[in-house]
């Protein structure tokens, strides 16, 4: 029923008369217009992926005549108010067929990656431990080393090694403040936040021989949603960012930590402390009919952003950019 094209008409039980109608535009159920009788004109509403994007259209047709005209007639009424370019799918093109490899790639090691609490692999392909950085054996990986081994596959091709562990748990103190002090090493409340800045960082770096600040990594600039500093934006609305960034940015995929506010904080009255204790990667691309599709990768299995809403619906994810130009290898695992 959410194909793109498909109409569904609302008629009144007591009388017949229409009351809505309600379009798909691009495959999917959260990107529509929806269409309202008023008098001898029709007021339209545009949706994209849930999100209300624009409101109260007037087109210049009564709704009889609207139900019976192309789609491409409503376009052209509204061509003036709306911009349909940017509403409906673009073709996808050689950014997305990057994203597209690098998340079948990625799914065809999945398989064999190991699970383990506080595992990465380190500077000289070693898996170990995060904290002490002590041999884990065979070893595994928990949600910040498997971001860490995605962004190695592409770092260690440009510089023959996987990157060093400390640099990336380094403590930023730009996003600290005098209250929070006491509880960076109880709580360790930033640490996905500097471990996914530190992979941007790194991999940016390698790219292109200059290492970036925080704003030229973090997504900061969206025209769409509000960026709360370190904190980021709401996890139910990321399909509606990721859209817009990827128009803007095909080829580019997201690190993102995901934090709420600290249980322990909030029980000590300092509520606005949030804790960044998931770290997951996300690849959206067009794929090759033009349906928008974001990859949701994290602590070795792919998920969905359906998944990460159910578990942190209440939340907010950090994100901050990912190149993907250059060869995309992932490191071998004993």
């Amino acid at each position: 029923m959410d194909g793109a094209g498909t109409f569904i008409i609302k008629r009144s039980l007591a009388d017949g008369s229409f009351l809505q109608a309600k379009v798909f535009v691009q495959n999917g159920p959260g990107t529509y217009v929806r269409l309202f009788p008023q008098g001898d004109r029709t007021l339209m509403d545009v949706y994209l992926f849930g999100e209300l994007f624009q409101t109260r259209v007037a087109l210049p047709v009564s709704f009889d005549r609207l139900l019976t005209a192309p789609f491409s007639s409503i376009m052209e009424w509204s061509a003036s108010v709306v911009n349909w370019p940017l509403v409906l799918a673009p073709p996808p093109g050689p950014g997305d067929r990057r994203i597209e490899e690098i998340v079948h790639a990625l799914m065809s090691r999945l398989h064999g990656l190991r699970d383990m609490d506080d595992g990465a692999m380190d500077g000289a392909g070693r898996m170990v431990y995060i904290a002490t950085g002590a041999p884990a054996g065979k070893g595994g990986f928990n949600c910040s080393g498997f971001a860490k081994w995605v962004i190695d596959s592409l770092y260690a091709p440009l510089t023959g090694k996987t990157m060093d562990i400390a640099p990336l748990k380094s403590r930023n103190a730009a996003r600290n403040n005098t209250w929070s002090t006491r509880f960076e090493e109880e709580l360790d409340p930033y640490f996905g936040l500097d471990w996914s800045r530190g992979l941007a960082r790194a991999i940016a770096q390698a790219q292109k021989g200059v290492a970036p600040s925080d704003a030229q990594i973090d997504v900061r600039d969206s025209d769409r949603l509000p960026y709360i500093r370190d904190v980021g934006y709401p996890v139910p609305k990321l399909e509606y960012l990721l859209y817009f960034l990827t128009r803007g940015s095909p080829g580019t995929f997201y690190v993102g930590s995901v934090n709420a506010p600290s249980a322990l904080a909030v029980s000590e009255g300092t509520p606005t402390l949030r804790q960044h204790h998931h770290v997951i990667v996300l690849f959206p691309y067009f794929d090759l009919k033009g349906v928008f599709q974001v990859a949701v990768m994290e602590r070795n299995v792919r998920t969905s952003l359906a998944s990460l809403t159910r578990r942190y619906g209440n939340e907010y994810a950090h994100l901050v950019r990912i190149e993907s130009t250059g060869s995309f290898a992932p490191p071998g695992i004993e």
